[in-house]
């Protein structure tokens, strides 16, 4: 079996055999795989998988998503002086650099947003946007009770079109 993400093996009994290099070329076959090309010396992942769209299970270059998301949130955390309550992850790829904040910043992460389905897409995804609107405002929901009269730090994994952060105002 293939695949970009190596959170796809697990689950299915497969154990990860070889990650491909950069620009490596193999040809597999019922013989085995072959090396075609050898793979070039540096490697470069686009930052937007560690950040945003990588699967948390998922390692890129040998290192894991989530940790690096965490260890981002952390270094973040120690060098902020804002003064805070406490830190949220806006679903799904915000919580791991909100956890590593929250433990850099000593401040306790709070879920103060929850995602109400997983079928929701990416509100960057939809093709039209009435439609990446309308997902970016039902996707997420408030929860009150946790951010009443406290000052939260929010982690947002990024802003491709700013549509989730333009329809929330927490």
């Amino acid at each position: 079996a293939v695949t970009s993400e190596s959170s796809s093996f697990p689950n299915l009994g497969f154990e990860i055999d070889h990650f491909l290099g950069p620009g490596e070329i193999v040809m597999i076959n019922s013989d085995g795989i072959k090396q075609l090309r050898r793979p070039n010396k540096r490697c470069q992942v686009c930052a937007f998988l560690w950040v945003y769209y990588g699967f948390p299970t998922s390692d890129y270059e040998g290192r894991n998503t989530e940790e690096v998301r965490n260890q981002c949130g952390y270094v973040m955390g120690k060098e902020d002086d804002a003064v805070v309550d406490c830190s949220c992850g806006i679903p799904d790829s915000g919580v791991g650099m909100a956890i590593g904040y929250a433990a850099g910043h000593g401040v306790p992460y709070q879920r103060a947003i929850s995602k109400y389905t997983p079928t929701w897409p990416r509100s960057f995804t939809p093709a039209n946007q009435e439609m990446r609107e309308l997902v970016a405002k039902m996707k997420l929901i408030q929860n009150k009770a946790i951010l009443k009269d406290k000052k939260v730090l929010f982690c947002d994994d990024s802003i491709v079109r700013g549509t989730q952060l333009h329809n929330n105002t927490y």
